[in-house]
């Protein structure tokens, strides 16, 4: 009895102390144990009833009090919290507007980096949805695209049950559409199987996604293409002409279907029937032809499907072989890629679109978090430079009875409500300037891609955990104080955290400092891509792209010589490509030599001026001539440097004379490397041969005198020779430079977030700087009445900070020679990081850092001695 008495006796103690606290209802606690025990000598049963009873009848009532002086300490907290705001009005403005801008630069960041992670994750059952990818080695090495053979897709449905749809698409994704004898040049218009709308999610807007494709002749367009070529009619029904690659022909609108999400990793405006051209002899082919997706039935295993249709490619080619063919030692093996890693991680040969980089996503993450830990550091330091001023405050609250749970709940919600106002400056500045970051980064974000609840929850945390670590010093460290101390002195408050001033300062500078250092080496690496001297002339060459066919192979030389009649165009040229844009690839191997040797080559089909027209030099032998049969269509062959050496030919005199592929394929000239692509990329082995049916650019070399009346007269006889076609020209080093864009965005947006990121750590200077002169002002007096000149104090003040900026400049250096090495790795022709990088780097950091502090030194110097002597 006495074992139930004594635990019901703890129970209603323990359900006491739930509602009240024992240290602060001491007399309550003790009155209610007398009580018990009286009544528990007569009845204890009746004495844990009355216990548990009275315990809950006093829960609403201490609840009450609890809530009313909960409110009365939170309005106590909040007043106290805005009065050091408005008395600190420097001090609140310099942190509020640093938070804010880390909180936009963040924000921004944080968008982006959702943005290219979220890539082709809207389409249902994403994670069942691959593409089919062809790995090809061969004895001169290996290449991986994403086409395939056409006939891969047939086999699919045939042998894998495991297969619940399959499509494919063709690699090419241009061609030209005529309305009303009207011409519209267009990209992303591809002959796709019916079955794309079974594995992708692509609304329709009218006909039937199940029977859309399933004719030859038919096309599915977007709404953007509808109102471009029909306005306001029903396109149902209607007719178009379409010129490809793989013919001409007659289409009937079908269908309509949404334009697509930016965020996909294939582009589309039309889609054309596949049926429409299923016989082509091409596409009969054996690979590098079409693009198959896949999706999956829901259990399949991965790894052994992928292991299953490895060869499958190999079989299908094998296939097709003759006997010669088979001979060549090349391996064509199949390989899957989940749609939604092919925007980030796929980079092979001839991606549909150019591919995401990983590593920049790192690297404007790690731009944001640092800009973050500069407004972080800024905001510490000035709260824990402020809060040794308020020593005696905490000493008296002490004095009068405050817990130090109280104190850190008060510096905690000063610091999370600067936070929040910070936090609304922040989603104010991020709305009015989206438009900005979007025409900087080429996004097209809108103003509700912010307030989506992940992302308000993701700067919900971020604000949280800036407010807890900007209060932190006051509220755990100075809270923890004996009152004694506090009162004794409070600048021995300043003197503890006197080296976590200096320990932040250099962090944020450091910062600063890799960022300025960053921003000088992208700027260096594209001026250099920029201004070397690709190998050929790009400047004056007005680049008309036209549609291969019949009137090009039969009429090439008659058109340029109409365009040369024109004073102000100096030179012609036909070619199937130009610098920058893509080429046909090819297997090659020298006579004899196919299975040692065979590789892909870049081929250029060129006529007899090109070389000449775009200054290309010639190494050995010689170039096309017009007198020589030879050198006529699919003839004589010139090689780059680069081939010869990729053929093992010790020199370009061991090449003349070589025969490529069959016997009238002979090699009569090598001619010097030139930078087909931007500097990124390596030279690559490049065949040159004269083949009119494959001419689809025309280059003229104009002078822009007068270019608005030469544009005029070529347009009109381009119009003549090509009435049907939309007149599209541009100006090849304007073209070639566009290579550069991204590189170009990554420069511009390391100098935004490089100048905001010194821009919050001047402010946070600038504040210090008055903290440390307002800390000093007796001294300062008591200089200048000691006979101190006011360039001398203005030394005095500003030494310190030298000594930081120096001492973050030893460490920022190194950091940014790492990561700026690692990030030039990535460039096959780059600039050399000198060391005047690092000396501008450091002098631009310690001169910013000289105008954040000499004004208030310079105000702390001009000071009247007397009021100074006065202060305190």
């Amino acid at each position: 009895m006495k074992k139930v008495e004594n635990k019901s006796h703890r129970f209603g103690l323990w359900l006491l102390g739930r509602f009240v606290k024992r240290q602060t209802h001491y007399g309550l606690f003790g009155d209610m144990e007398e009580m018990y025990k009286h009544i528990a000598e007569q009845n204890p049963r009746r004495a844990k009833v009355w216990l548990i009873s009275h315990a809950f009848r006093i829960f609403p009532s201490m609840a009450l009090n609890a809530f009313i002086w909960r409110w009365t300490m939170i309005k106590n907290y909040l007043k106290t919290a805005f009065r050091n705001m408005i008395r600190y009005k420097g001090f609140t403005f310099i942190n509020t507007l640093g938070l804010a801008l880390g909180l936009v630069c963040c924000i921004l960041i944080l968008l982006y980096v959702r943005f290219e992670m979220s890539y082709d994750r809207y389409h249902p059952d994403y994670d069942r949805i691959y593409r089919i990818s062809l790995l090809t080695k061969g004895p001169a090495g290996e290449d991986i695209e994403p086409a395939n053979t056409p006939l891969l897709s047939i086999k699919l449905k045939e042998q894998f049950p495991q297969v619940e749809s399959v499509a494919r698409m063709t690699q090419w994704s241009g061609g030209i559409v005529i309305i009303d004898n009207k011409g519209f040049r267009e990209t992303y218009m591809r002959y796709t199987d019916p079955k794309i709308f079974k594995i992708f999610h692509i609304p329709f807007i009218n006909g039937d996604p199940e029977t859309a494709l399933n004719r030859p002749g038919t096309v599915v367009l977007t709404r953007s293409m509808v109102e471009k070529y029909f306005a306001d009619e029903n396109p149902m029904g209607k007719s178009m002409t379409i010129h490809t690659n793989m013919g001409n022909y007659e289409f009937e609108v079908t269908g309509v279907v949404e334009d697509p999400p930016h965020n996909t990793h294939f582009k589309y405006r039309t889609f054309l029937s596949y049926p429409t051209i299923q016989d082509n002899e091409f596409l009969q082919g054996r690979f590098n032809v079409t693009i198959t997706y896949v999706k999956l039935k829901p259990g399949t295993d991965i790894d052994q499907f992928e292991s299953l249709i490895r060869p499958l490619s190999q079989t299908i080619i094998k296939g097709l072989a003759d006997e010669d063919e088979e001979a060549f030692n090349v391996v064509h093996t199949n390989f899957l890629q989940p749609i939604a890693g092919i925007h980030l991680h796929s980079h092979l040969t001839w991606e549909m679109e150019p591919s995401g980089k990983p590593l920049y996503l790192t690297v404007f993450s790690g731009i944001g978090a640092l800009i973050l830990l500069i407004a972080c550091v800024n905001f510490m330091n000035l709260t824990t430079a402020r809060s040794s001023g308020r020593g005696s405050e905490v000493g008296v609250r002490k004095v009068v009875g405050a817990q130090r749970s109280q104190l850190i709940q008060q510096f905690l919600s000063e610091s999370m409500i600067l936070s929040f106002i910070a936090l609304v400056i922040a989603l104010i500045v991020t709305t009015l300037g989206l438009s900005i970051f979007n025409s900087l980064a080429l996004t097209q974000f809108t103003v509700k891609d912010i307030f989506t609840p992940t992302m308000l929850l993701s700067v919900f945390v971020l604000v949280i955990f800036t407010g807890i670590a900007g209060g932190s010093y006051p509220a755990f460290f100075l809270s923890a104080f004996k009152p004694v101390s506090v009162l004794k002195s409070r600048l021995s408050l300043g003197t503890r955290g006197g080296l976590m001033r200096k320990t932040l300062v250099i962090v944020q500078f450091t910062i600063s400092i890799a960022l300025i250092i960053s921003t000088l080496t992208i700027r260096r690496q594209l001026s250099y891509m920029k201004g070397r001297h690709p190998g050929f002339h790009k400047e004056q060459k007005l680049i008309l792209p036209v549609q291969r066919g019949d009137n090009m192979i039969r009429n090439f030389e008659n058109i340029k010589n109409e365009f040369l009649q024109y004073p102000a165009v100096e030179g012609a040229t036909a070619s199937s490509s130009v610098p920058g844009r893509g080429m046909n690839v090819w297997w090659t191997w020298p006579s004899g030599e196919e299975s040692e040797k065979k590789q892909l080559v870049n081929c250029l089909f060129i006529d007899y001026d090109f070389l000449d027209e775009f200054g290309i030099q010639t190494v050995m032998g010689r170039t096309f001539r017009k007198q020589l049969a030879s050198d006529s269509s699919y003839g004589t062959i010139i090689l780059n440097e680069a081939a010869v050496q990729s053929f093992g030919w010790s020199s370009p005199e061991e090449a003349l004379n070589k025969i490529i592929w069959e016997d009238q394929n002979r090699v009569v000239g090598v001619f010097k490397d030139f930078h087909w692509q931007g500097l990124q990329h390596d030279i690559e082995p490049l065949l040159i041969m004269i083949w009119p049916r494959a001419f689809r650019y025309i280059t003229l070399t104009v002078n822009t005198a007068d270019l608005d009346n030469t544009m005029d007269t070529i347009e009109k006889k381009y119009q003549e020779w090509f009435p049907d076609h939309p007149f599209e020209p541009f100006f090849l080093d304007v073209d070639f430079d566009s290579q550069y864009r991204f590189e170009e965005r990554i420069g511009q947006i390391f100098r935004t977030f490089a100048f905001i990121g010194i821009f919050i750590a001047c402010m946070g200077l600038f504040g210090l700087a008055s903290f440390i002169a307002e800390q000093r002002t007796k001294e300062i007096g008591i200089r200048k009445v000691l006979g101190a000149s006011e360039s001398g104090i203005v030394v005095l003040l500003s030494r310190e900070f030298v000594k930081w900026v120096i001492a973050a400049n030893l460490i920022a250096w190194p950091v940014a020679w790492f990561a700026m090495n690692r990030w030039l790795q990535g460039f096959a022709y780059r600039a050399s990081m000198g060391i005047w990088i690092f000396l501008l780097s450091g002098v631009l950091a310690l001169v910013i850092a000289l105008l954040s502090v000499t004004l208030q030194s310079i105000r702390a110097a001009k000071a009247n001695p007397v009021d100074s002597l006065r202060y305190e």
